[in-house]
């Protein structure tokens, strides 16, 4: 919680966050959600800098264990919302690349009213909201012995689960954690490298495939994981993680990993404009120079861009109909 809310100057993370943005949009990233991480408002500045679309705010929370191993309030939920609103004034701007969102550190971190706060302000002013939760089996435990309720009661209950909202991870899911994401029009944010080198050790429960399956949209993303260089390795990880765990290659399809790649529309906060190629949606396109050797008889576009395509296979990227990359 102290590292999501320390305050880092601009003029430290715009520099830094410019170089990493510029190199993501150069292997092949047309989006990238920081929710939370020190120092938004330089990433929000790096983000139109380059030109990449991005969903970038600050992550909240009121409550953290204190040295006994007791659940204790250690904010005034109403400044953290004022503080995260604040942002948002500043911040939102019709029409632009950037958006504004407001991210739960961790629902076990969040009082109700935090919850039930997040929730209103994503309401008021049509927000993506993004929450760390249902990470794995352990968590989930924890927080039932601490606040008495499951997370997805929880959030549910704080009116949190609705079409604008990200569960990041969800990793270790009920049949009924399924269902209530279905129902409520969730998204979730699978990480497969990040989530694998953390050692959640989550893929056993196969939430994906379940999550597919009830037709819950699920996107790629990264967490904290510092070997991914282009979206072709995500979907490639995706794929090696999900397809073992099954002992099938028919555990997880190439379109359905591929499709999970470009999702990214509700995180983003432009539900229903992203992620298509169709009259009325972004033109955020990404042009793959299949002519590398790495793509000897690779004659199909799935298999040659969730295969074999590259970082260096980039050759143009369009974000909002301007090329970015060429």
């Amino acid at each position: 919680a102290g590292w999501c809310t320390m305050p880092v100057p601009a003029e430290i993370t715009a520099p830094l966050a410019r170089a990493g943005l510029a190199a993501m949009l150069r292997s092949g990233f047309t989006g990238v959600v920081d929710a939370g991480g020190p120092g938004v408002e330089g990433v929000w500045e790096a983000a139109a800098d380059v030109g990449i679309r991005a969903a970038v705010g600050p992550s909240v929370a009121d409550q953290w264990h204190d040295d006994a191993g007791d659940l204790v309030r250690q904010a005034d939920a109403g400044e953290v919302l004022r503080a995260a609103e604040d942002f948002v004034d500043r911040r939102d701007r019709p029409g632009g690349r950037q958006r504004p969102l407001v991210s739960a550190v961790e629902v076990m971190a969040c009082s109700d009213d935090l919850l039930a706060g997040i929730a209103d302000l994503a309401k008021r002013r049509d927000l993506p909201t993004h929450v760390h939760s249902h990470i794995d089996e352990a968590s989930n435990r924890a927080h039932v012995e601490a606040l008495g309720r499951t997370l997805t009661e929880r959030l549910a209950a704080a009116g949190l689960l609705d079409e604008r909202c990200t569960i990041m991870h969800a990793g270790a899911l009920s049949d009924d954690d399924v269902r209530a994401f279905a129902a409520a029009g969730v998204t979730v944010n699978h990480n497969p490298v990040g989530n694998a080198l953390h050692g959640f050790g989550v893929a056993g429960g196969r939430s994906v495939p379940r999550l597919l399956a009830a037709g819950v949209p699920v996107v790629l993303g990264s967490d904290y994981a510092p070997s991914v260089t282009s979206p072709f390795e995500q979907v490639r990880a995706a794929l090696m993680l999900h397809r073992e765990v099954a002992a099938s290659d028919f555990g997880l399809t190439l379109e359905a990993a591929l499709a999970m790649a470009w999702a990214g529309a509700t995180p983003l906060g432009r539900p229903g404009e992203l992620g298509r190629i169709a009259p009325g949606h972004l033109a955020d396109l990404v042009l793959v120079d299949v002519t590398g050797a790495h793509h000897l008889a690779s004659t199909h576009p799935v298999p040659a861009v969730a295969l074999h395509a590259r970082a260096g296979d980039v050759a143009i990227v369009v974000v909002g109909g301007e090329v970015v990359v060429e």
